[in-house]
């Protein structure tokens, strides 16, 4: 194609008609234009591509964390649940002023348990590092920033809707 070309401007030169040279540098100054077009044309279209695979991944890991804090909150509930029980043996034994037993010793080890579910925040901070941006759909970037900005040291909130919700 190269040595077509070279022919073609070769013999436009000897010619000797500027204007015939002209308008065929202008075709080969056009031509390479289009030709990078196209080059970042596809080159865009796979970087999208691979922002696409990216946020597909990222979103999978949101979906497997958030999976396993669901499963945490779970048991933390149930143990919440036995230690408020053992609370309640304790007092109900204590205002009834019976002598300290052994079981007594059972229930107090249950309420010293801790139980308070944790929300794993290693898959937001990763998005934070990639760029908020990744995420393509506004409503759900926003709404993991506020979930996410609502965590206290590993911990929710009492003051947030979403305790409210878990609860």
């Amino acid at each position: 194609m190269l040595t077509f070309l070279r022919k073609i401007r070769k013999s436009l030169i000897d010619s000797g008609n500027a204007r015939k040279y002209l308008l065929y540098a202008i075709g080969e100054i056009a031509l390479v234009v289009i030709g990078i077009l196209i080059a970042l044309s596809i080159n865009n279209w796979n970087e999208g591509n691979k922002m696409e695979v990216l946020e597909i991944e990222m979103l999978n890991d949101f979906k497997a964390s958030l999976e396993a804090d669901l499963i945490n909150f779970n048991r933390a509930s149930e143990m919440g649940e036995k230690a408020k029980s053992s609370m309640e043996i304790i007092l109900a034994h204590l205002e009834a002023d019976l002598p300290y037993s052994d079981s007594l010793k059972f229930h107090f080890g249950l309420t010293a348990i801790g139980w308070m579910g944790q929300v794993n925040g290693s898959v937001f901070k990763s998005l934070e590092s990639e760029g908020l941006a990744l995420i393509s759909n506004k409503d759900l970037r926003q709404e993991l920033v506020r979930f996410y900005d609502n965590l206290v040291i590993g911990k929710i909130s009492r003051n947030n809707r979403y305790f409210e919700d878990m609860v």
